[in-house]
Parts: C-alpha cells; sequence; structure tokens
C-alpha cells in the first residue's frame, strides 16, 4: 500500500494512464470523460490536475446550437508530472522485457540456416539482427 505521502502521486499517475487510455482513439465530450472517471473512482479534482499537462480543451457549437466542451491527448511531447518511482519501475519494466525480446531474436536467428542448409555469416546474422530489432522498436 502507498504511503500517505506517496499517494497524490499515484492518484495522478491512476487518472493520467486513464486519460491516455479513454482518450487514446480521439476526443469526447467532457461530460462523458469526468463521467467514466468517476466509475472508475478518479476524483473530479485529479482528473483535472492530470489533464492540465496532456489534455487539449476545446469548446464547440454543436447541431443543435449548444455549446459543448471536447477533451483530447495532446500532440505535443509535454508529458504528465509522475513520481520518480513510477519512472523507475517503467524503465525497469520496459528494460526487462527489452532485454527478453532480444535474448530471444539472437537465439532464434542463431539457428537461421541462408536456406542452403549453411549457417549465415556472420555478417548476414547482423544485417538480419538489425532488421529485425528496427522492427521491434517500430512496435514499441
Amino acid at each position: 500500500m502507498a504511503s500517505r505521502k506517496n499517494r497524490p502521486a499515484v492518484k495522478l499517475d491512476a487518472a493520467s494512464q486513464f486519460l491516455r487510455s479513454f482518450l487514446e482513439h480521439g476526443r469526447k465530450l467532457a461530460n462523458e470523460v469526468k463521467s467514466a472517471a468517476r466509475e472508475n473512482e478518479i476524483s473530479v479534482h485529479m482528473l483535472e490536475k492530470a489533464s492540465q499537462s496532456i489534455v487539449t480543451k476545446t469548446q464547440e457549437k454543436g447541431t443543435d446550437g449548444a455549446r459543448n466542451w471536447y477533451w483530447k491527448l495532446r500532440t505535443s511531447g509535454r508529458r504528465v508530472s509522475r513520481s520518480s518511482a513510477t519512472e523507475r519501475k517503467d524503465a525497469a519494466e520496459f528494460s526487462a522485457g527489452y532485454q527478453r525480446a532480444v535474448t530471444d531474436m539472437l537465439l532464434r536467428l542463431a539457428g537461421i540456416d541462408g536456406g542452403s542448409g549453411k549457417k549465415l555469416t556472420a555478417e548476414q546474422l547482423i544485417g538480419k539482427f538489425y532488421a529485425e530489432l528496427r522492427s521491434l522498436k517500430d512496435k514499441a
């Protein structure tokens, strides 16, 4: 359980993750965002705080003449303030997963032959390794 001191950071991280997930496919009405947040036990205060750095809010006139507020994820490089503990945990998980994927790829490539039954030359193996590494990075 998070200590009292770290609870706001944990709640802010949860609100930020919720917003990224909820808005990943495009803009939503502000009321929809707030309603979904309440259903996920995220306070309006934390939602607003998290939205400051990752959400753009716009007001548009609808076909019925009413003005509605919409929220969408920002496309700029600004990031949400996250606790250093969360940053370290995320980096460690990514690093461990990346290392496993690279190790699996190397083991798989070591068994590849050139089609004629001969093992690949070191140059061919390195070329295939870099090609697979690029595709792995593209998927991330």
